[in-house]
């Protein structure tokens, strides 16, 4: 995460909660536990860089399981087998 970019775009919590589709109090929750980054204003306020958001989108990508390729193969192969009859 870059944050000695001035022109960077900051967010508040309750605008990242939106901009993601959750609750503010899940935003809070994942800087508790270091899954966003955030920078401090003072002692209370929160500004959550554009490319923390971005950062924590990348990693959280849904990727598919091992038995999601499983049942994607069955699938593929069972519809080569109908369509060759």
């Amino acid at each position: 995460m870059k944050l000695n970019d001035e022109n960077e775009k900051m967010y508040t919590c309750r605008e990242v909660a939106e901009i993601l589709g959750v609750s503010l109090t899940w935003i809070y929750i994942l800087i508790r536990r270091d899954k966003m980054s955030c920078v401090m204003i003072g002692s209370r306020r929160m500004r959550i860089p554009q490319s923390a958001i971005k950062d924590f989108v990348d990693e959280n990508r849904t990727r598919k399981t091992t038995a999601q390729r499983v049942v994607d193969n069955l699938s593929t192969t069972l519809c080569a087998v109908v369509l060759r009859r």
